[in-house]
């Protein structure tokens, strides 16, 4: 029964990366979109007025990309409670737990206390 549990642990994690990534991967290209209508806007000499409902529009979907964001970490978390729950919490998948937030009292780029 363990095997199993294992096996289908193992199956779902990779899909579940996978999304964390796509998700992630769709948030920079919003912004990037973002950033180019504004910038681009500029380029061409024209006023604040011209293409703002793109701008908002873009700034939706990159909220609501956002939303989807803290709900797939959420699913993450659900997951990892389910993972103890069959007995599996000691079976790491994925990159052995090296990810960056593995430790985040380490100042690796990410925000940390100062004095």
């Amino acid at each position: 029964m363990l095997v199993k549990r294992r096996k289908a642990m193992e199956a779902i994690a990779p899909e579940l990366f996978a999304a964390e990534q796509a998700i992630d991967d769709a948030i920079l290209q919003a912004t990037r979109l973002t950033a180019a209508l504004i910038n681009e806007r500029r380029n061409a000499g024209l006023s604040a007025t011209v293409g703002q409902d793109a701008i908002e529009r873009s700034s939706a979907a990159f909220t609501t990309l956002v939303a989807a964001r803290r709900e797939i970490v959420a699913t993450h978390v659900e997951l990892g409670d389910l993972k103890k729950q069959l007995g599996l919490g000691a079976v790491m998948v994925g990159n052995g737990g090296d990810k960056p937030d593995a430790n985040l009292t380490e100042p690796m780029g990410r925000l940390h206390a100062v004095s």
